[in-house]
């Protein structure tokens, strides 16, 4: 519907994201139903819930314009568009989000996948052999070049994680920050 809600489709089966979910100590069936998918367009969305990637809201920003805190949704699939990584982070952080995550890691040094890999509870890379990149009528597409891991945020870290990076700049004599709090675990 028009709010960017859905809660009666009929979903596609999704295998990776079975694994994906094993991967991360979840059960699929225990969480299918209290996930919301962050990045839903047209016929996409992996969960019942779902906000469309591109729906109305107060600021014209869909998805990024709605709550994302534990408060509203109990878990958060984030696989979005990739160029917007930086926002999801900003936001994940911001409203203190519980949340699996898709990330491609094309560049280790980009600001974004640093905190991410500080803010996230654990994480795994994507094997090239699985399929988890559909175009838009749902065909799986083979892996790029890139790698791409999946996080999973728990809404729990240092206060220092959220902090803007002017703020971070001025705390970083007064409060050391350890580089994650995981390790990456091969599949």
């Amino acid at each position: 519907g028009s709010s960017g809600l859905g809660h009666f489709h009929v979903l596609r089966a999704f295998p990776i994201g079975e694994e994906i979910c094993e991967n991360l100590g979840f059960e699929w069936e225990e969480i299918q139903e209290i996930t919301r998918d962050a990045f839903a367009t047209g016929g996409n969305e992996r969960f019942r819930k779902y906000y469309q990637k591109n729906c109305p809201g107060s600021k014209g920003a869909g998805s990024f314009d709605m709550d994302w805190s534990q408060k509203t949704n109990p878990l958060l699939w984030i696989n979005a568009p990739f160029e917007h990584m930086d926002r999801v982070v900003e936001k994940i952080c911001h409203d203190r989000a519980k949340a699996i995550v898709v990330a491609p890691c094309w560049d280790e040094k980009a600001p974004w996948l640093q905190r991410l890999d500080a803010i996230s509870e654990s994480c795994f890379e994507v094997p090239l052999s699985w399929k988890l990149f559909t175009n838009h009528k749902g065909v799986a597409l083979p892996q790029q070049w890139w790698k791409t891991r999946v996080y999973l945020v728990d809404g729990n870290w240092d206060e220092v994680f959220g902090l803007s990076d002017e703020e971070e700049s001025e705390d970083e004599e007064e409060s050391p920050r350890t580089a994650s709090k995981h390790r990456l675990r091969g599949v």
